[in-house]
């Protein structure tokens, strides 16, 4: 029998003690259900704590409080974020003094109610430290790179998420250890996105502006981050929103591009966003060839503007994943989950045609075929009691061994194809 502790991140991120939350709800039947003989608990700070309760009462019995000296800290912790905040949250995902603090707590969380395996949200170097130090195994969860309406997925990795993940640092031919096979990847497509979206892709663009800019010309999809995601503050070297568009937007002018620019869909329920968008998109219309979508404009799918595309341009946003099922040329320019090394081409590179399209698609018919059929998971088997503990241990046990990366690829085949 072994015991999960899920540390629900006590940090205030964007000015709220309570904005991790939620995260619960995407397993939140593993834990008030829970049909296996593995024991959790959960820590957060004390408003968090309430917010679960509230939500939650049956989870109560499970909480590990915080002491008053935590929450002191915490509150110790809560700065602007756009004065201060964002900045230190950023020191929590590396080395750093306030990672160290955060470590103490971790261990004395532990010296209260010992478990074999901590499982954290997103970046978090305090986390994965304390579990070295203690000797136990390190879980790090986020949502996959697949988001509906494809597949609803999560990831959980022995190393970090996003572009701290095992399989960020991986190289194609590290693939080579499981089979690939293209026709059950377009299967697994087919069956795991609803009728509606499937349609989707081969609907009519209904919007002259997007219909008369466009007319015979090549076309760029951008999707753009959130300012202050970690996929843009730390797994990107741009510092804004609109860095990104002064490196590309000028090339793809230049290479006769329209570009199609589309906001992120969650930007009207993060504080900075329109602004951070705002201006970019004051700098992107000083272009010709430009289209821009905001967050509002949800009548145009994904998946028809993947159709349309030519390529498709990211930071690493799940969009870039999503368009691999396409067969699409996709640059992606900061650090992502799905970025292989010797997989995607720069943007200079594609302009220039300097990357072979036949390669290109047996690679990225690699990785989509590990995502979907090994790394990625539903939220629906995270909902499974009798899937979700078991595969968490599965990676927290990972996390103790020094596996190459090679090996951990090999590590999630082997377990996923059992479970088939």
């Amino acid at each position: 029998m072994s015991t999960f502790l899920f540390y629900v991140e006590p940090f205030p991120i964007r000015n709220s003690f309570v904005h991790f939350y939620g995260i619960i709800e995407n397993f939140i039947n593993s834990l008030t259900n829970n049909k296996t003989n593995h024991q959790f608990y959960i820590y957060a700070n004390k408003e968090t704590i309430v917010e679960l309760y509230k939500r939650w009462p049956e989870l109560e019995k499970y909480f590990i409080l915080p002491t008053k000296e935590d929450d002191n800290f915490f509150q110790s912790c809560m700065i602007d974020w756009d004065e201060g905040g964002l900045d230190k949250w950023q020191e929590l995902m590396e080395k750093s003094s306030i990672a160290q603090d955060y470590i103490t707590i971790i261990k004395q969380i532990y010296q209260r109610q010992p478990f074999d395996y901590i499982i954290c949200w997103g970046t978090n170097f305090a986390v994965k430290q304390a579990a070295k130090e203690l000797g136990i195994g390190f879980i790090n969860m986020e949502l996959g790179c697949s988001r509906p309406p494809f597949l609803n997925s999560l990831v959980a990795d022995p190393w970090g998420v996003n572009g701290s993940s095992s399989i960020s640092q991986s190289d194609i031919r590290d693939f080579d250890v499981i089979p690939t096979s293209n026709a059950e990847d377009d299967f697994l497509f087919s069956n795991g996105i609803d009728s509606s979206t499937y349609e989707a892709k081969f609907a009519y663009i209904n919007a002259s502006e997007i219909l008369n800019k466009i007319g015979d010309k090549k076309i760029a999809l951008i999707s753009l981050q959130l300012y202050d995601d970690a996929n843009q503050v730390y797994y990107s070297p741009f510092p804004s929103v609109k860095s990104v568009l002064e490196t590309i937007l000028p090339k793809l002018e230049k290479a006769g591009y329209v570009c199609i620019i589309k906001e992120h869909p969650a930007s009207n329920i993060r504080r900075g966003s329109e602004y951070a968008n705002l201006e970019a998109k004051l700098y992107a219309l000083d272009f010709d060839n430009v289209i821009w979508l905001t967050y509002k404009d949800k009548n145009i799918q994904n998946s028809t503007l993947f159709r349309i595309s030519d390529v498709v341009i990211t930071v690493n946003s799940s969009s870039g994943f999503e368009a691999l099922y396409y067969e699409k040329p996709v640059v992606v320019l900061g650090d992502a989950v799905y970025k292989a090394k010797n997989v995607f081409p720069s943007l200079s590179d594609f302009i220039k045609g300097n990357f072979n399209v036949e390669r290109y698609k047996q690679k990225i018919a690699q990785i989509r075929n590990f995502f979907i059929r090994y790394y990625l998971f539903s939220v629906e088997q995270a909902n499974t009691s009798d899937f979700f503990f078991p595969y968490l241990e599965f990676i927290g046990e990972m996390s103790k061994k020094n596996l190459s990366v090679k090996q951990i690829i090999e590590a999630y085949y082997k377990y996923n194809h059992k479970e088939q």
